[in-house]
């Protein structure tokens, strides 16, 4: 079969625009002189494997540049490129792992990379022209290459790393970009280096091993346009590594710093105030760095795939039930001024989460794989502030120790009982509250004498046992340490005090004391009346519960009961003198008014006639 000679310069033009048209090229929208372009030969592409070629082109003031394949660094099969100190570039195959540096993959299914004429360095740019003959599937994952791929990539600007080592050491990118391409775009019908403009331009050619590293020189260039018609870039761009430094300092501020130290300004200050808006200045400042990080994960598609990313949700969820717990703690000390089983659980419950927290802080430092000199200043930080954290709690408990402050019982009538001075603020209510109790037990002991309950004796004893001051007077009260109306109770004259309560007079002295009792006390959102034990009460009721009656004995009468004695029998009348008696009371004169004068011989008295009406003197009238 002949053919002609037009056809085949028709076939060789096809051929040429084809090599020349169908490379995609991409530039970054952060740093344009970062461009990679990308081309896959049709027989690559029919047999779904095979060799593919790119170039990574970038300004020598960069100290490397990257391109890998995948949605994420995690599991992405990277192409590291860098400057050998020779004017040469060396192309490094390294796998993802985590958002670590990544590590030379020295596999069997490590990318088998060439580096082709055309590559080094040329007018202040580094490019690198690669085939890889291997690509389309690697250990963390696949690509098509007749459908759409995600590719990543990232650089780091700065001096040159100057070696040919494939495992050389790199710093933390500066900026990242992610974008899709479309692969049947970049198909090209032929199966060699689509990057060089002539091939007979330049004296050099490429040449490398079979792991991915290689020398050349050349004239060549890239050709293709700079903003490729397969190209994607995808929304929402991995967040910047300044952001992710920005989650690491604030949740590292508040679980090491700002957390311990809100929790020492309690025995430290005293002022529960202070306390509480520490804490809820350092709450707000946790969501917002958790906020901040789960921002980073959801970009890096690592939420809940990673021990820190869960660990850190878990640790800031359960946060949220502290506040509750510390305002439980507050309305329980408020009412019984000691701390109760809430307290204990608001208490190490919350340190128990500060421990997981940094503990994840130091997770977040390894994930990021920072350098070993930040990890070690912030576990001396954290190690600091937890040492003063357990001193000022140690101290705390030293003071009080030696303020004499009595042990906690658990009945909450002795805890109401017994005078509780834990905190600084609360002794100028303290002392106020003495100086009353002082005056009530004046006052109880004024109306007891008044009502006959205790004689002089007995109130002298109740002076001496009564931890009470003599002063009648408010005017400056000492300051008795020990001195509360709830426990000035008599200790050594229970029995006197069981049955001074017995009398008929104890109603007057327990009323006295009860209007002592009731006190107005402010709470954490109001002010409410509670009412405080009354001690004469409890102490009555407890001598009537502990009342035991001592047996009835028959000597016990003995002395106090007089012995009873029939009374003498009288003696009955005689019969003769009843006849006697008779007889001379017959014989008796009967006495008549008037009748002993007139026998004498005397005028008879005239008996005066009160019902005879007295005549008018008609004489005087007629005056």
């Amino acid at each position: 079969m002949k053919i002609s000679s037009q056809s085949l310069l028709l076939a060789a033009l096809s051929c040429g625009y084809g090599v020349n048209a169908e490379t995609q090229k991409y530039c970054t929208e952060d740093d344009p002189n970062v461009c990679f372009s990308i081309a896959v030969p049709s027989s690559s592409a029919n047999s779904g494997s095979g060799n593919i070629y790119f170039q990574i082109s970038a300004p020598t003031t960069y100290q490397w540049v990257a391109l890998g394949t995948g949605s994420r660094m995690t599991g992405s099969n990277i192409f590291l490129v860098y400057q050998d100190g020779s004017g040469n570039l060396t192309v490094s195959p390294r796998l993802g792992t985590q958002y670590a540096e990544p590590r030379l993959d020295t596999s069997s299914t490590a990318a088998k990379l060439t580096l082709l004429a055309g590559s080094g360095v040329q007018d202040g740019k580094m490019i690198a022209n690669i085939r890889c003959a291997n690509c389309e599937t690697w250990s963390g994952g696949s690509m098509s290459l007749t459908s759409s791929a995600n590719w990543i990539s990232a650089w780091k600007r700065g001096s040159s790393l100057s070696t040919k080592a494939k495992d050389a050491s790199i710093s933390k990118h500066d900026n990242t970009d992610r974008f899709q391409l479309d692969m049947s775009t970049a198909s090209i019908s032929s199966d060699s280096n689509p990057f060089l403009r002539d091939s007979t331009a330049g004296s050099g050619s490429g040449s490398g091993t079979g792991t991915g590293t290689g020398t050349g020189t050349g004239t060549g260039s890239g050709s293709g346009s700079n903003t490729g018609s397969g190209f994607t870039q995808e929304e929402g761009s991995l967040t910047s590594t300044t952001v992710l430094v920005a989650h690491g300092i604030i949740m590292a501020l508040v679980m090491a710093i700002l957390y311990p130290l809100g929790s020492l300004l309690m025995p430290l200050l005293g002022n529960w105030k202070v306390h509480a808006a520490w804490q809820t200045m350092s709450f707000i400042l946790m969501w917002v760095g958790f906020g901040i990080g789960v921002k980073c994960a959801l970009d890096r598609e690592a939420l809940f795939k990673q021990t820190h990313t869960i660990m850190g949700t878990v640790v800031v969820c359960l946060m949220f039930i502290q506040p509750i717990l510390g305002f439980a703690h507050h309305r329980h000390f408020v009412a019984h001024q000691s701390r109760g089983m809430v307290s204990y659980v608001h208490i190490w419950y919350g340190r128990a989460l500060l421990v997981l927290g940094v503990v994840n802080g130091g997770l977040g430092l390894q994930l990021s794989d920072e350098r070993d000199s930040l990890k070690i200043a912030y576990s001396v930080v954290a190690a600091i502030v937890f040492f003063l954290y357990f001193a000022a709690k140690l101290w705390s408990t030293f003071q009080k120790k030696q303020r004499g402050v009595p042990k906690q019982v658990n009945s909450p009538r002795s805890r109401s009982s017994v005078d509780h001075p834990r905190r600084p603020y609360q002794e100028g209510k303290r002392r106020d509250a003495a100086a009353s109790g002082a005056k009530g037990c004046q006052s109880v002991m004024h109306d007891w004498s008044s009502a006959g309950i205790l004689k002089t004796s007995q109130l002298n004893d109740l002076h001496l046992s009564w931890p009470c001051t003599s002063s009648s007077t408010a005017a400056s009260p000492p300051p008795l340490p020990s001195v509360n109306p709830v426990n000035c109770a008599p200790h050594k004259h229970l029995k006197m005090l069981a049955s001074v309560a017995r009398a008929s007079g104890a109603r007057k002295a327990v009323a006295s004391v009860s209007r002592l009792a009731q006190t107005q006390m402010r709470t954490f959102i109001a002010p409410t009346v509670t009412r405080r034990a009354d001690f004469v009460q409890e102490l009555y009721l407890k001598e009537l519960k502990a009342y035991k009656p001592a047996p009835i004995k028959d000597s016990d009468a003995a002395g106090h009961v007089s012995t009873f004695n029939l009374p003498k029998t009288p003696k009955s009348p005689e019969e003769t003198d009843l006849a006697s008696s008779l007889k001379e009371y017959e014989s008796m004169a009967v006495e008549v008014e008037g009748q002993a004068a007139a026998g004498a011989g005397q005028p008879a008295a005239v008996v005066e006639d009160w019902l005879v009406e007295e005549e008018e003197d008609d004489a005087h009238h007629g005056h």
